[in-house]
């Protein structure tokens, strides 16, 4: 993934009161982080807040070029460190208060966080859209970090806590028979990643099924898949009678 060369602004309200013995007058002025090609614009007060390393960095003014914090060594690994850091604040406490310009910045995070393999920044910022559904932030974002990660060997368990993470805030989008079917034509997703999300899913609102809240792909109502009774091998929808494919994914899942 190429990212051109860009200033991404993070306007912040949030001074800490432990940096402001660094800047003096100059507390609220602001500083842009280089990373390789990327350049992050910050204000200097939230940024030694968050880390000691960087702190560091600002204090020395030889390490501060042209109004530019360079971070030196392996471009990846510094950007990496940082982003982890930054990526803490941009999450909006009421939905009414979300802006374009709220948009633009968490579409910024979710870029740089894939370009360095931040995992724990694309899949917080997946969730994060997925919290304002009727803003239309969900669905691509999420499936294309999951087939991201695994493209990287990314941690199985790490992984897995994550979807749970997601499951938990937008039970529905991640319920419906499009979820499962998009994860089964990713050939690089494991039967053991969909068989937790499904163990996940909530199943109060109708406990006398047996199987897994999923939406028909038939008659699209939600109801629970469940096997026949007649054939072991067969899922049969309770609603239209809809039989799921022999040997398909719903068996994979029982």
């Amino acid at each position: 993934m190429v990212i051109p060369d860009r200033v991404i602004r993070f306007a912040y309200d949030r001074p800490n009161s432990d940096s402001l013995q660094y800047f003096d007058d100059k507390i609220y002025s602001d500083v842009t982080v280089r990373c390789g090609e990327d350049r992050i614009h910050v204000r200097k007060d939230v940024l030694c807040a968050w880390s000691d390393h960087f702190r560091e960095h600002l204090e020395r003014s030889s390490q501060i070029v042209d109004e530019e914090l360079v971070l030196e060594g392996d471009d990846s690994a510094l950007a990496r460190a940082f982003l982890k850091y930054m990526y803490g604040a941009p999450y909006i406490d009421n939905p009414l208060d979300f802006t374009d310009d709220d948009s633009k910045r968490l579409n910024n995070l979710y870029k740089l966080g894939c370009k360095y393999g931040v995992w724990s920044l694309v899949f917080d910022m997946c969730i994060t859209f997925s919290e304002y559904i009727e803003l239309g932030y969900t669905g691509d974002k999420f499936f294309k970090a999951i087939e991201l990660a695994y493209q990287l060997n990314e941690s199985g368990d790490l992984l897995l806590a994550y979807i749970s993470r997601a499951c938990k805030y937008n039970i529905k989008q991640l319920a419906s028979f499009e979820f499962y079917e998009t994860l089964q034509r990713t050939p690089t997703l494991c039967v053991e990643l969909l068989a937790h999300v499904v163990s996940k899913l909530d199943l109060k609102d109708d406990p006398s099924r047996d199987g897994s809240r999923l939406r028909c792909p038939d008659c699209r109502q939600f109801f629970t898949l469940h096997k026949s009774h007649v054939q072991s091998h067969e899922w049969m929808c309770g609603w239209c009678g809809y039989k799921a494919p022999a040997g398909g994914l719903w068996d994979r899942l029982s």
